[in-house]
């Protein structure tokens, strides 16, 4: 649960998400917390992919950045949103220490 210092420290990353395209989706937790819509950016970056022989292939790595502040509890892996139809699962949650997690996806 986000605390006044928690909402407050979150100011700066609200005006910045808000500046750049953020969607608004559902963030479903996989174990109790309630339901929670949620403004975040959402990216879904091409990654290289390298193997061990002389060729590569390239995927991608969705990603969502989310102000913990906006979520009614931390997130974690299994937790799930839809975003554009497809249904995706958190596998990792990265907190920067500053109010933000990054949040890697898979379909």
């Amino acid at each position: 649960m986000a605390t006044a210092w928690d909402r407050l420290a979150a100011l700066p990353a609200k005006c910045a998400r808000d500046t750049f395209t953020a969607i608004v989706t559902t963030y479903t937790f996989s174990a109790g917390g309630t339901d929670t819509n949620v403004s975040a950016v959402f990216d879904n970056l091409p990654e290289a992919l390298p193997l061990e022989i002389e060729t590569a292939f390239s995927g991608s790595l969705p990603t969502l950045d989310v102000i913990l502040a906006d979520l009614s509890q931390a997130p974690k892996q299994g937790d799930t949103l839809v975003l554009n139809g497809t249904t995706y699962e958190v596998s990792d949650v990265q907190l920067d220490g500053l109010g933000n997690a990054l949040l890697a996806l898979v379909e």
